[in-house]
């Protein structure tokens, strides 16, 4: 194994035990003692990638936002079917990430900066239907996504992952 490669391991070692702990109790509860002993490495080892538990969730929410951001500049997520189904394939990418920073602990803050990237990728997509009603339309369609989103975490997964999403993807085309 390389040094890059034990790198990133270790690091996604640590992402994955921190957003485990994220995902069950609020950020103020969470230490690096607990996360490190999840992600079977040294308090050394965390150190090294960060300076504290805020850097890191600074880092895995900075993650989840460029994604989103790529997925919306690859023009593929041009119409709403599209658009659901970039936002499937960004949510099997990143479930450990979304469940933890959209789940019933995740910031408010985060949520905002999730939100506001939906809301720029909604004038590409529903390009067409844009006038004076558009902006409610945009906050009543994200909102919505969201309060499902979060209602289905709190439920522990009890639909499958791809009949939520068809849930969506129907309420957002009618």
């Amino acid at each position: 194994m390389t040094p890059s490669t034990t790198t990133e391991k270790t690091r996604q070692r640590l992402v994955a035990a921190f957003c485990a702990a994220y995902a069950e109790k609020p950020f103020e509860k969470i230490t690096v003692r607990e996360v490190v002993k999840a992600a079977g490495c040294s308090r050394s080892n965390f150190y090294l990638y960060y300076t504290n538990l805020a850097e890191l969730r600074t880092e895995v929410e900075d993650t989840v936002l460029a994604a989103i951001r790529q997925i919306m500049a690859a023009d593929e997520a041009s119409n709403e079917s599209q658009f659901i189904a970039q936002a499937t394939a960004l949510y099997a990418a990143h479930e450990q990430e979304l469940t933890a920073l959209l789940g019933e602990y995740g910031s408010a803050a985060f949520k905002a900066r999730f939100k506001a990237e939906l809301v720029n990728a909604f004038p590409k997509v529903f390009a067409a239907k844009q006038d004076q009603f558009f902006p409610y339309l945009v906050e009543y369609h994200i909102s919505t996504i969201l309060s499902l989103f979060q209602l289905w975490l709190k439920r522990k997964k009890d639909l499958p992952r791809a009949e939520l999403f068809r849930m969506i993807d129907s309420l957002l085309i009618r």
